[in-house]
């Protein structure tokens, strides 16, 4: 019931529709596809992992995020980049939210674009649980960073709205990773942490790969093949056209204030604790941040 009221008042302004979106967003469809779901919190490394997998000649993406299992109206948005005659038939002959994404994907696969989809909506792992329901034979990978550095890493970014201080961000923060640890571990679910990927990315990959049942290819490490996206030219992804490095680890040991880690700290220290993200520096942060 609790579901069904916030979904009502998040469609309240489209009356037309807010009904039907309820009923989809309560789906009866179980998919037996086999999709690749990439989350984790902003600014984790999720559009660079997006990349590295898709560069595979067996997977398969969009530039950017469907949102498609998040509380937006589902009838209101260019879904895939399909056309609207594309759309307009999906909505017709779907009946819930999961078919429809499956029969989303089956319109790109018919491109020749790859085999298996990877979706990439970083705050679908709010919605973790209700995956792994309805796509039980999905593999779904949560990659994770230092909560504070995605902090810092979110003011420069114009689309994360929790970047507007350090209390909205440390608890948004904080729900992301608790929203893994509700469901983790489980056969289907991988873990990646972005300083690992980010100091040995080819024995991180060899693991990543393993668990997908496919084999590294030499490009998903190769910098020419990953700029490969339109992303690429904004400054927020400029670490698509950079080799793989750890560049932006710890930049919040300089660039945090004392007063921001301490409330990042009071707020979600035991999650960074869990992760085994260390305080060493709490004492000498001076940034502005």
């Amino acid at each position: 019931m609790k579901q069904i009221l916030h979904l009502a008042k998040s469609y309240a302004h489209d009356p037309k529709n807010w009904l039907r979106n309820i009923k989809w967003r309560c789906p009866k469809t179980i998919s037996s596809k086999k999709h690749i779901f990439v989350v984790g919190s902003p600014r984790s490394g999720t559009t660079l992992l997006q990349r590295i997998l898709t560069v595979h000649p067996e997977l398969f993406s969009i530039e950017g995020e469907t949102g498609i299992f998040s509380y937006q109206n589902i009838f209101s948005r260019r879904h895939f980049g399909l056309t609207e005659s594309e759309l307009n038939e999906l909505y017709n002959t779907s009946t819930d939210i999961v078919e429809f994404f499956d029969n989303s994907i089956k319109i790109l696969e018919k491109q020749n674009l790859g085999k298996t989809f990877v979706e990439k909506t970083p705050q679908h792992i709010l919605h973790i649980d209700f995956l792994i329901k309805h796509f039980p034979n999905a593999s779904f990978i949560h990659i994770y960073r230092d909560g504070r550095d995605c902090y810092i890493s979110s003011l420069k970014h114009p689309n994360v709205p929790q970047r507007r201080s350090p209390v909205t961000f440390a608890r948004y923060w904080r729900k992301c990773i608790k929203s893994w640890e509700a469901v983790h571990p489980a056969p289907n679910l991988y873990e990646i942490k972005y300083e690992n990927l980010a100091s040995r990315p080819e024995s991180e990959l060899q693991n990543l790969m393993h668990f997908l049942g496919l084999k590294l290819d030499a490009r998903q490490l190769d910098p020419e093949y990953i700029s490969q996206d339109h992303r690429a030219k904004r400054d927020e992804f400029k670490k698509l056209k950079e080799p793989i490095n750890r560049s932006s680890c710890g930049r919040w040991e300089k660039e945090l204030s004392k007063e921001g880690l301490n409330i990042f700290l009071e707020i979600a220290g035991d999650q960074l604790s869990s992760l085994g993200y260390q305080f060493k520096a709490q004492q000498d942060s001076g940034g502005n941040a």
